[in-house]
C-alpha cells in the first residue's frame, strides 16, 4: 500500500511539475523544496544514503519530475509532504500513515514498583521498535515472562491461580 510507510525504511517520493492545463511540464527544471508535517521525516535529495544533510530536501525537476528518497522514524497517521518551488507553486501529497517497524525490545511496566507480598499486581509488556514506537500491528507474538525472584509467580490466564502451567506466556494484543 503506497499510503503506509514503515519507520526506518526509506521510500521514494516523486514530484512532478504540471502546466496550467494539467500537462506534465517536461521543459521545467525548477528546484523544489520538500517539507512535511512530520517532525521526524528526513530526505535524501542527493541520493547518498544519508538522510537529513543540508540541501537534502531540495530536488531539481528533470523532464518534469524528480525522485527523492525519504525516511521517517516516528509512527503517525495523517503525514503529508509539501513541495514548493521558487515561484511559490506548491503541491501536497495524499495523507499517509507511518507504522512501527519490527519488534526490537519490550518495555515492562507496573502500576507501582513497590509490591507487598501475597498482593497481586499487574505487569504490562509493550513491544517497541528500534525508534521506541509501539508495535501496534503485532497481535500474534507470544511473550514469556520470567523473574530472578524465586517467589514471583505470574497469572497470564487471569484465573487468580498463580504459577500454573502456561501462566508465564501471553500473546501480544496490539503491541
Amino acid at each position: 500500500d503506497d499510503y503506509v510507510q514503515t519507520t526506518g525504511v526509506p521510500f521514494e517520493i516523486t514530484v512532478k511539475g504540471y502546466d496550467v492545463y494539467g500537462n506534465l511540464s517536461t521543459a521545467d527544471s525548477t528546484t523544489v523544496s520538500l517539507s512535511s508535517n512530520s517532525g521526524s521525516l528526513l530526505f535524501d535529495g542527493n541520493g547518498n544514503g544519508e538522510f537529513g544533510e543540508p540541501g537534502d530536501s531540495l530536488g531539481v525537476l528533470d523532464v518534469g519530475a524528480v525522485i527523492i528518497r525519504a525516511r521517517d522514524t516516528v509512527a503517525a497517521d495523517g503525514v503529508t509532504i509539501l513541495a514548493v518551488d521558487a515561484y511559490a507553486r506548491s503541491g501536497t501529497s495524499p495523507a499517509y500513515s507511518v507504522i512501527a517497524s519490527q519488534i526490537d525490545r519490550y518495555l515492562i511496566t507496573s502500576g507501582t514498583y513497590v509490591q507487598m507480598a501475597t498482593v497481586p499486581f499487574d505487569v504490562t509488556v509493550t513491544a517497541c521498535d528500534i525508534y521506541n514506537n509501539v508495535v501496534t500491528w503485532d497481535s500474534t507474538t507470544a511473550v514469556t515472562l520470567a523473574s530472578n525472584s524465586g517467589s514471583l509467580f505470574f497469572d497470564a490466564n487471569g484465573n487468580n491461580a498463580f504459577g500454573e502451567d502456561g501462566d508465564t506466556t501471553r500473546t501480544l494484543a496490539s503491541g
